[in-house]
């Protein structure tokens, strides 16, 4: 999703006749995401997100390719957040074991329910707070038990996790 967004925009194009043609963005939704907007700056020019904000503008001309990569990166850094049965859920119980997992699902939904309320200016919903909404309706059960829950990950599948959480975390904040 990363080399997605990257691709599709460097093939933003940037003159005056092809910019009406673009599909839009909400400059908002895409300020919500660091690496998101750090990468619009670094391929589109330093200050790019900044600049389109403070002209007046609340969307910004991108390629759809560009605009898939971003919501590919969204759907994925939500699918690897520690909370209920997703994936990081399951990477979550894999290295903390079921009482570590419930502790870390806790303090995730608790900082998801912050984060959905801090980083909305109103003028766009945070796609965090519907996903925490569907998580608890539709996730409540007990996971099922994995085939051996005996050994424990290296420390390779540790440092693959922990790196994972990580750009999840810049991704959805």
């Amino acid at each position: 999703s990363v080399l997605l967004m990257y691709v599709g925009l460097q093939l933003t194009p940037n003159t005056k006749e092809a910019i009406p043609l673009l599909p839009l963005l909400p400059i908002s939704l895409l300020k919500q995401s660091t690496l998101a907007s750090g990468l619009v700056d670094s391929v589109l020019g330093s200050g790019f997100v900044d600049g389109s904000q403070s002209s007046g503008t609340l969307d910004v001309p991108l390629s759809a390719l560009a605009i898939a990569g971003f919501f590919g990166m969204v759907i994925n850094a939500l699918a690897m957040a520690p909370y209920g049965r997703t994936d990081g859920g399951r990477a979550a119980t894999a290295l903390l074991g079921r009482s570590g997992a419930q502790g870390i699902s806790l303090l995730t939904s608790i900082a998801f329910f912050i984060i959905s309320f801090t980083y909305n200016d109103n003028t766009s919903l945070s796609v965090i707070f519907p996903f925490l909404l569907f998580m608890g309706f539709y996730q409540g059960e007990q996971e099922v038990p994995c085939r051996n829950e005996v050994d424990e990950p290296g420390a390779i599948s540790a440092l693959l996790a922990g790196f994972a959480w990580f750009l999840m975390f810049l991704i959805l904040t």
